[in-house]
C-alpha cells in the first residue's frame, strides 16, 4: 500500500514539474487549416516525412537566415 502512495507522489510531483517547466519556458502557436478551402496544404502536412513541429521550425530558421543574408 505504502509502495503504491509513493508512486503517487511522485508521479505527481513530476507532473508539477511538468506544468511548471510548460508554464516558464514553453509557448504555443495553433496553425488551422481549411480542408475545403486549403486541400494543397493538408496534403502537403500530411505527407511530411518528419514531424510537423520540426518542419515549422526549419522554416522559420531558413527565413530568418535568409533575411540576415539580405541585411548584410
Amino acid at each position: 500500500m505504502q509502495e503504491k502512495q509513493n508512486k503517487g507522489i511522485k508521479s505527481s510531483k513530476i507532473a508539477d514539474y511538468h506544468s511548471e517547466y510548460v508554464k516558464n519556458y514553453v509557448i504555443q502557436k495553433m496553425v488551422k487549416f481549411n480542408v475545403k478551402t486549403e486541400p494543397m496544404l493538408v496534403d502537403w502536412i500530411g505527407s511530411l516525412e518528419i514531424p510537423f513541429q520540426t518542419y515549422v521550425k526549419r522554416l522559420i530558421c531558413d527565413d530568418m537566415n535568409k533575411k540576415k543574408q539580405e541585411t548584410e
